[in-house]
């Protein structure tokens, strides 16, 4: 299974991105190992605990949209 640390640095990487091209990233790096995928809901509860551990920050796509015309 993939880790929480592992799971931010993804998304740390992607920027932006949808909880579906997070999960379907962590799926693809568990599919390489030969590990058991984890469900949608496993990824947003690692993601959840990410935020809480203060590894990730909710960003609107509001702020998103907001940074592009600066």
């Amino acid at each position: 299974m993939i880790s929480i640390e592992e799971l931010s640095g993804i998304i740390d990487v992607l920027g932006a991105a949808t909880i579906h091209e997070i999960t379907c990233t962590a799926q693809e790096i568990t599919y390489a190992r030969d590990d058991e995928p984890p469900a949608e809901e496993d990824i947003l509860k690692m993601c959840e605990k990410g935020c809480s551990r203060h590894f990730l920050e909710k960003v609107s796509c509001e702020e998103i949209i907001g940074m592009e015309n600066t």
